[in-house]
């Protein structure tokens, strides 16, 4: 059986394609519980800082995530998943571990 620990690794792993790359993004996020920088997601996921912006848009525009200026440090967004975003991650955790192994997510997220 596949531990949470191990689906989150590989999908962080998975090669940054567009879709890909939203499926990474919306993964941290989740994994992290609660809002957080661009920049933290460009550097822990290892994206470029444009590709990551792209990718936000698209994801805001699905209604998954939503960005919001710092109230400490107005020069800083912080991004949430919105209550959709939460549910479309967690169906896409209980689709990998219903399939058993991390491979078929990768292919998935490919």
């Amino acid at each position: 059986m596949i531990t949470n620990v191990e689906l989150f690794n590989a999908l962080r792993n998975v090669t940054a394609k567009r879709e890909g790359s939203r499926y990474r993004i919306l993964m941290e996020l989740y994994t992290i519980g609660k809002g957080t920088s661009q920049r933290v997601l460009v550097d822990s996921l290892q994206i470029r800082p444009a590709t990551v912006s792209e990718q936000l848009d698209v994801l805001i525009q699905l209604g998954f995530v939503q960005k919001t200026i710092d109230t400490m440090d107005k020069r800083t967004t912080v991004v949430t998943l919105t209550d959709a975003g939460k549910e479309e991650t967690h169906g896409l955790v209980v689709s990998c571990k219903a399939k058993g192994n991390s491979s078929w997510c990768k292919e998935m997220i490919d």
